[in-house]
């Protein structure tokens, strides 16, 4: 029969992603555990405070380069990392093999998906593709590795615990000898994306309280957690002329077993791990006394390294050195049989025997067997290598080192990896719905001002942002574009408003509450709104109570919250409107920037909002029902239409009705400076004939930008312009105000108004 060789690998392990690399790694007298990497929920797991959570993790674990395998961003982001890993892998090690052409079978032991609970805390938060059943399902990760490859061959997907890599390289083999096909991609992949591993194997009182895993030591205390990968090409004997080198080992022999009833379904059968390694070494017509080493399962259990050994001793000679890779690596639970592999080709090419930490107290079960504690030289032909899983299946193969020089083929630099965690909101994004419909200007349906800040805030995943501008309103939907640290919010190609992400988080304490000053009822402010032309539909009117002094103003509000948002826009609206206590007069206000924001917490429940200073340079205060603070702004700016000299709205006015303008005197509106909140409608800041900018307190320092700029399009005649002396021809008054109007700016449109809100026309 012909010989089945592993002619390339691939792998990932703790520490090492290379030969040259893994050489030096176990080669050294430390292990390759640590504490979980900051991208694993693992602090939220509650665990015996006595159980270790040091392991083997591999870093980045979440990068991936979708592109190299036509993927798009959103599909990778939705896929198994486990499934990831097996497309990276399964393409790097057919790269190293030379890209052997005919058919490819995939035999992948896979045999956890922890993935899944990531998925469902978010399915009812963050739409998901109809491509997330393809990337989570765990049958799919070896269809998926064929599929992607464009490589027709069967896919098996093996799951039988701590042996599945192992069992898959022995399926792949008598596939291969079968003829289902003509070369085979086989291993095994796991990666600890949850605590829930942790959860489950320290209940068991498997994981080590110590964190060091010690095979066959008689201080072991239960195994060390690890993760990470590795695929091999096999192929026929035949291979080795078409690819002109020899293979990185050949399969000599193999074998599987299960243990059949035991104790229980978790406890070892040393009788029948005896028989699958006899099975395995008679299969390769070869007795066990020409084992040269033997690459043990080895967990570092009391329970599992105790039937091992005894099996072991029984089956192999005296003064055969054993070892487990799980003390340099820990155990990486579906992909151990393929790490252990892996470690034996490193000992073929470097003709080393590695050390198996911690062992330097061996128990008396192995009964002449060694375990090397240093580095040796070996020239062995053949090691054994056994997998034992948890719940009784056990495989062992034996590998036969080749003639001549090892070649383990070269890779090509892989391209960028992206950076690709699993959502845990929506893309940050304002549709149109009954938020938009509820708040409308003079007729027209406008978000707030509140909902850019929400959106930004979404978007940054920060509790805090600076140099926040509005420039304005959105009418539709908006999206959140980034660029370095600066946020924007956009409406098609519009800008609409911006800030900078922030990590200033201390803020001043709170004023104390008052029960003094005059108090407003909410009803006339609304009313008096209303009066303006902004109309605040219920969801919007959330201030229960108000009261104002002279440079302050508090108000009760109805807090909101929804997984929708981080801060629910008709709450964060209603947080501002408290501004509006702080003016004396009642023309229209709009919001032009603020300095700092800063999310403490959520705004649900009773609100207190705290406001200090003026329209134009005021400070906000919301603190929750329990009095801590949950937001803070400084430097709020207010502006009134006066502000930037004349106010020319972004909505076009021919959607205004004759009735709900009025043209006027920009010099009279120059000397207006008292005003109302506007609820939320920006100007075009500096956009009519000023310079004044939202962003500070004086309007210093904004960018000048030209109506065309801003997209408002030229000006209709104003109705009666005439009889207000506007006339476009025509000499004395009429041709003096014009020139004093193309002084100031263009002609100013603004709502009507009574005499009490200094607006009169004609004056």
């Amino acid at each position: 029969m012909t010989r089945i060789g592993l002619f390339a690998c691939a792998f990932r392990l703790p520490g090492a992603d290379h030969q040259r690399a893994l050489h030096a790694v176990l080669s050294a007298q430390s292990p390759q555990t640590q504490a979980a990497p900051p991208d694993r929920p693992f602090p939220e797991v509650p665990l015996n405070p006595a159980v270790s959570r040091a392991g083997g993790f591999l870093e980045r674990v979440w990068d991936f380069d979708p592109a190299r395998f036509g993927l798009s961003e959103e599909d990778a982001r939705w896929m198994d990392p486990q499934q990831r890993l097996a497309l990276e892998l399964g393409a790097e090690a057919l790269e190293r093999a030379g890209h052997p052409t005919g058919s490819l079978g995939v035999f992948l032991g896979v045999s956890h998906d922890d993935f899944h609970e990531l998925v469902r805390a978010r399915l009812d938060r963050v739409p998901a593709p109809t491509s997330t059943i393809t990337g989570c399902l765990r049958n799919l990760i070896g269809a998926r590795v064929g599929w992607q490859l464009d490589r027709p061959g069967p896919a098996v997907v093996v799951d039988s615990a701590c042996a599945s890599s192992l069992v898959a390289i022995h399926l792949a083999r008598r596939a291969l000898e079968a003829g289902d096909c003509e070369l085979a991609l086989a291993g095994g992949v796991y990666l600890a994306l949850t605590g829930t591993p942790f959860r489950v194997m320290s209940r068991a009182g498997a994981l080590s309280p110590s964190g060091v895993c010690r095979p066959f030591d008689e201080r072991a205390d239960g195994l060390v957690m690890g993760e990470g990968g590795a695929v091999f090409v096999l192929g026929r004997e035949s291979l080795a002329d078409r690819l002109g080198r020899g293979p990185l080992a050949w399969i000599a022999g193999g074998a599987l077993g299960g243990d059949g009833r035991t104790r229980a379904p978790v406890v070892p059968n040393p009788k029948a791990q005896m028989e699958v390694m006899r099975a395995a070494w008679a299969d390769a017509g070869r007795p066990t006394t020409d084992c040269d080493a033997v690459e043990a399962h080895g967990t570092g259990t009391r329970l599992g390294d105790l039937a091992e050994a005894s099996s072991l001793c029984a089956v192999f000679p005296s003064g055969t050195p054993i070892g487990s890779v799980k003390s340099q690596l820990g155990h990486l639970m579906s992909a151990a049989g393929a790490a252990a592999v892996v470690k034996t080709l490193c000992s073929f090419t470097n003709s080393t025997l590695y050390p198996s930490l911690g062992a330097d107290r061996p128990v008396a079960a192995l009964r002449g067997l060694r375990v090397p504690q240093t580095v040796e030289a070996f020239d062995g032909k053949l090691v054994g290598v056994s997998s034992f899983g948890f719940g009784g299946t056990n495989a062992h193969l034996v590998l036969e080192r080749p003639e001549g020089p090892i070649h383990w083929g070269e890779a090509s630099t892989p391209g960028p990896r992206l950076h690709l965690p699993l959502p845990d909101r929506a893309p940050p994004r304002l549709t149109p719905g009954p938020l938009l419909q509820a708040h409308t200007v003079q007729g027209r349906a406008l978000w707030p001002g509140a909902a850019s800040v929400e959106l930004l805030l979404r978007g940054g995943e920060v509790r805090a942002l600076e140099g926040l501008r509005w420039w304005r309103p959105i009418t539709g939907e908006a999206d959140l574009s980034q660029e370095g640290d600066t946020l924007r919010v956009m409406e098609g190609e519009r800008l609409c408003a911006e800030a900078r992400l922030s990590e200033a988080l201390q803020v001043p304490p709170p004023p104390p509450w008052r029960e003094d000053g005059e108090p407003l009822a909410p009803e006339t402010l609304y009313a008096e709104l209303r009066a303006l032309g902004m109309h605040h539909g219920p969801i919007y009117q959330r201030v229960r109570a108000l009261r104002r002094g002279p440079g302050w103003a508090v108000a009760e509000v109805e807090g909101l919250t929804s997984p929708e948002f981080v801060l629910h826009p008709a709450a964060l609206d209603a947080v501002f409107q408290a501004v509006a206590a702080l003016s004396e007069g009642s023309s229209l206000r709009i919001p032009a920037g603020a300095r700092r924001v800063v999310r403490l917490g959520d705004l649900g429940g009773r609100l207190r909002v705290i406001t200090t200073g003026r329209p134009e340079d005021a400070a906000i205060w919301a603190l929750n029902e329990d009095g801590q603070l949950v937001l803070y702004v400084e430097g709020f700016s207010l502006r009134a239409p006066p502000g930037v000299r004349a106010f020319a709205p972004v909505w076009t006015p021919i959607d205004i009705e004759e009735p709900q303008h009025r043209w006027i005197r920009p010099s009279r509106l120059g000397r207006r400076h008292g005003g109302a909140y506007s609820g939320g409608v920006w100007p075009a800041p500096g956009a009519v004939g000023g310079s004044a900018g939202p962003g500070d307190g004086a309007g210093r320092g904004a960018p000048r930008v030209g109506a065309g700029e801003l997209g408002l399009g030229p000006r209709p005649r104003a109705p009666g312009s005439e009889r207000h002396g506007l006339r476009r021809g025509g000499r004395g008054r009429g041709a003096a105000r014009r020139r004093r109007a193309a002084a100031l700016g263009e002609r100013a449109l603004v709502p009507p108004g009574p005499r009490a809100h200094g607006l009169r026309a004609g004056r």
